[in-house]
Order: C-alpha cells, then structure tokens, then sequence
C-alpha cells in the first residue's frame, strides 16, 4: 500500500486532519488539578521508551554535553516489561558542545526485541538527549526530560482513529522521580469530556516507565480519540511522550507538565511546496481552572513583520482551539510565519503542532514553547547536512521569545566537539524566527553536527526538522533543550594584517569577510550578517552563484580605508584618499 492510500482512510484529508487535530482536553465540568511544580534533576535525563529491534524499530540515543567541562556519561537502561535492570552504558570525554549517537544494536548486553527505559548521568556536565525512532521508511523523535511534574497532560490519544490502518498513539509514563509512587492514567472523550477509562495503581520505580497501548486496552472504543491525564501523589516527579502511527506515518510528541500564558510556534507552514505539501495544524488547550482568551499572531519567515492575527478567541477549562492554517485564519497567505500564541496573565496554556506533508507522506510533531520555560540558550543534540542513503538534513529554526530585537547566533559542533561553524542573525524581531538550512551553507562539509543557539539578551526558542527529499516518512521534529546565558564559544578564525590594521576572519554562509579589530563584537556581528545577506541577495537578483566565495573587507574608519586601497586595491595614496572621501564602499 503506498504512502498516499494510507493519509486517506476515510472520505477527505480535511476530513482526516480535522478531526485528527480537533482534540478536545477535558470536558467543562472536569476539575484539573493544579499541576505540581517540575523538579530539576542534577546531570540527569530522562527516557521514557527506547528498544532495540522491536517490531522493526530501533531508536539510537542522542546525547549532548550542554555543561562547561568534558562529562562522562552513564547511560542505565531498565526493561519495561518488568522493570528490572538491563544493563548500563559510558560515555567517556564528552566536550562541551559535543554530542554521540549510542545505538542500541552496538551492545549486546541489551537484549533485541525488547522495550527499555532510559536514564542518562553526567559526572561532569549536564545534559540533553535526543531519540531517534526509526522504522524502515518510518521515523520519529522525541525530546528526554531532566524534570517531571505530578501531572502530566497527553492531548491527542487515539485507538483506530480512521479505521484499521488508522491512528493508534501509544503512550508512555516514566517515573523521573527518586522514590517509588503510584499514578492513574485517565482516558477522556474528546466529544464531551466524560470518563471513558481510568486505570489505577500504576506503580513506577525511580527511572521507569509502563507503556500504555490503547489498541489493547479494554472498555476502549474503536475510531476514537481521547484526552490522557497521567496524575501521580503530590510531589511525584512523571513524564510521558506519545508516538502517533498510522501505517507508515510516524510522529511524537512530549506530553505537557504545564502551562504559559505566552507560547511561542516557531515553525508553522501553509502549503510550503505547494498545495499538497506542507502545512502545519496546530492546537491550543486551556490547561487552567479558569476560562483564557487568547490571540494568535502570525509573523513573516521574510521580514519579521506581523501578518495577520486572530483575536478574542475564549478558551473554557479544559478545552482547545484547533487551527488548520489552510483554512483559518482566512486572511493568512501562503507562506512560512513564526506565531506567537497570548493569553490573560495567570492564563495556563498549552500547544502541539503537528508538521505534516500530504504528498511526500511525511509527518512529524513538536511542541509549542512556553514563555514561563524559555532561557537565552538552547541546546541542538542531532543536526545533519546530507547524510546517508536518504540524505538527511536538518533545517533550525530559531524564534526570539523576548519583548526586543535581539540578536540571535549558532554555533555548530563537529563530532569531535570542535566548532565547525558559526552564524548570526541580526535584530530578529519579537516573536519572529531565524531560519538556518545547512544545505544552502556551501563552507559546512557533509556530516553530523550538535547545536547551540544563543541570546545574550532574550529568552529564545528552537525547533529542530530532521528531514529528506526522499519520498516516505523521512521526517521528525523535536524541541531544543533549554539552557543558560553562556559565552558564546570561540571558532578558531584566521587574521590578517592590512599595513597596521588588524582583521579576523568571519565566516558567513556566503562570503569570508573580514572584519577590523577596532570595531566593537555586536556592531561587527550585525554588519557580517548583512554583508552576507547582500551576497545572497545579489546571487539571487542574478540567478547565478559566485563560483568561490567573495572576500569583503570592513574598516572601522576612514584611515584604515585608505590604507586598504592602498594595500588590497593597489591605488595611489591620493586616489585612495580621493575614493575615501566620496565612498562608503568599494566592488573591485
């Protein structure tokens, strides 16, 4: 069967999609419970489901040293069928920065055809992790977690949802927690709310988890879709993750610990590619006790600039506002947008979007970025640029979760933890995005790469699409993790002398600039940033590339000017002096 046949079961893809991202969270008359605040576990990350040669899939892991000092990692796995140990896993000499793919099938203490939860411990650093869940033509990825919270809420649980080889979202719930508990997995409607399922006495120990399959679970109805709210005692430490299958479709999400008044989409698409391409439905829930009025806020991928918006959208308890960009709102073009979602202050939000392409039969899913849980740096563990049969690569997009333009930068790292590239995106503008796709960096060998997105001055977010041109679900999203202000690490840049004046090389994606030593970080960071701008936009207006990469120089004054006419241009002291008088710049 091929990959279209499976995206339309039922009569339409509308109808398809809506009723897929229509979730409904609970019903008005269900009491939330106020959610317990998350813990922060010290050098540790969690993993709710990693297997070895299960039905097909394997989910190598993927984890980066987000610390100051080289860490060595101890990587613990825990069977899922029984809970008990399975086997432990080092990780020695992380740098900072760097990150390493353990795949499963490497270690033949862990046993095929089996389920495992995972912790991860750093001696020296902390950490973020990243799972790739792959299948054949499938794949998927899924963010660890070094917190949890007593509730843990999943929007979208399904059994059969469009017939046989409909949805089915299996989830699991892992216990981050230090001490043994007990949890209760609640399956609600998503017509009315009501109860459909509740069960009972989960026990956890400290770093498992149970997966929950609602295609086997009984008093669970075919072609539906449920609400799950994971709730655990009071001080319990929970997490969950959700992957959504359908045939050969593949995606999954991170369930949501709690709510901000302020989200933030960094990646959202309408019919990028075409009509049958990719296009992004997204959900708002009102994860409070309170009723939430909200506005969504599109903004332009080209210019920052706000596009449209829909206002005075009022969200009860508990339910959601599913936005199918084709459709609503009318008013938004074609195109690419970053979004902010607003709330009331106190208002408790959540959001999932869910990156589909009905053509190529991809999908992939991440979550909306809450304000409250953003900080200046993020941490990227597993970036590609054409690699392997399928040719991966990986687009990041960035968005500025602060109330100012701020400046935005990456930084690559090299399997061995060196850094292999570096960029910055100039005033991006409140809740706009910057975008980088490796594949247009043509100074970026092929290869794999960890991440780090930073702001010195603004909270930001990042969302990672690891993707292919392939036909099949070659394509997953996962979030960035989360970290502090940080110095901005240091790309070993060649220098050079014009006569007295000292220059060190930038590298853009377009160009070798170089840049004179009087002129201060931010002001040299902003003019490379345009400079390499305007090489891409002279390439672009002529519709030919550069055959090498153009060298620009930027002086910090009128006499370095001069002197370099003299040394680079070869002019005479006087013609110099002449073309510094009436020139701001000079093509040669």
């Amino acid at each position: 069967m091929s990959l279209k046949r499976i995206r339309i079961p039922i009569p339409s893809i509308h109808a398809l999609l809506t009723t897929f991202i229509a979730l409904c969270f609970l019903a008005l008359s269900l009491a939330l419970p106020a959610p317990f605040p998350a813990r922060a576990a010290v050098n540790q990350v969690y993993l709710p489901s990693v297997t070895k040669a299960l039905a097909g899939w394997t989910t190598p892991i993927v984890v980066q040293n987000t610390g100051a000092g080289v860490a060595d990692v101890t990587i613990t796995f825990y069977r899922v069928s029984d809970g008990k140990l399975a086997t432990t896993a080092n990780i020695p000499g992380l740098k900072p920065g760097q990150s390493v793919t353990f795949d499963p099938r490497t270690n033949p203490q862990l046993p095929s055809g089996a389920q495992f939860s995972a912790v991860l411990e750093s001696t020296g650093g902390k950490l973020a992790a990243t799972v790739i869940e792959g299948n054949g033509s499938s794949w998927m990825s899924y963010g660890g977690t070094s917190t949890g919270a007593a509730t843990v809420y999943l929007p979208n649980i399904t059994r059969n949802l469009g017939g046989a080889v409909g949805w089915n979202t299996p989830l699991f719930v892992l216990n981050v927690g230090d001490a043994p508990t007990t949890a209760s997995v609640s399956f609600h409607n998503f017509n009315d709310g009501s109860l459909a399922k509740k069960i009972d006495g989960v026990k956890l120990e400290p770093g498992r988890s149970q997966a929950f399959s609602p295609a086997t679970i009984d008093g669970l109805p075919d072609d539906r879709q449920f609400a799950v709210v994971v709730q655990g005692p009071q001080g319990s430490q929970l997490y969950a993750i959700s992957n959504e299958i359908s045939g050969n479709l593949a995606m999954s999400y991170e369930g949501m610990l709690s709510g901000s008044d302020m989200l933030f989409l960094p990646n959202i698409l309408k019919y990028l590619g075409g009509d049958d391409h990719w296009f992004t439905p997204f959900i708002v829930q009102n994860l409070g006790s309170t009723p939430a009025t909200i506005s969504i806020e599109f903004y332009s991928f080209e210019s920052g600039a706000l596009v449209t918006q829909m206002s005075g959208q009022v969200l009860q308890p508990g339910r959601s506002l599913p936005v199918d960009v084709r459709f609503t709102p009318s008013t938004l073009p074609w195109g690419s947008y970053s979004v902010v979602v607003r709330g009331q202050p106190g208002s408790q939000l959540g959001t999932v979007v869910n990156e589909v392409d009905p053509g190529a039969g991809m999908a992939m899913s991440y979550d909306g970025i809450a304000r409250s849980q953003a900080l200046p740096s993020v941490y990227l563990p597993f970036l590609q640029k054409n690699v392997g049969a399928v040719a991966w690569f990986s687009p990041i997009i960035a968005q500025n979760l602060g109330q100012q333009p701020t400046d935005i930068s990456l930084t690559l790292f090299d399997s061995a933890g060196t850094v292999a590239a570096q960029k910055t995106f100039s005033a991006v503008k409140p809740g706009a995005a910057a975008v980088y796709d490796p594949r247009s960096d043509r100074r970026l060998p092929n290869g794999t790469y960890s991440g780090l997105v930073q702001s010195q001055n603004a909270p930001i977010g990042a969302v990672v699409n690891v993707a292919s041109t392939q036909t099949g679900d070659y394509a997953m999203a996962y979030n960035g993790t989360a970290g502090p202000t940080t110095a901005v690490p240091m790309l070993t840049a060649a220098t050079k002398q014009v006569g007295p004046y000292g220059f060190t090389l930038k590298y853009g994606v377009a160009a070798d600039i170089y840049v004179e030593a009087t002129i201060d970080a931010t002001s040299g960071a902003r003019a490379v940033a345009q400079a390499d701008a305007d090489v891409v936009q002279v390439q672009q207006d002529f519709a030919r590339p550069f055959k090498t990469y153009p060298t620009i120089y930027l002086f910090g004054s009128t006499p370095s000017y001069v002197q370099g006419l003299q040394t680079l241009g070869k002019y005479t002291p006087e013609h110099a002096q002449q073309i510094a008088d009436n020139t701001d710049a000079l093509f040669q």
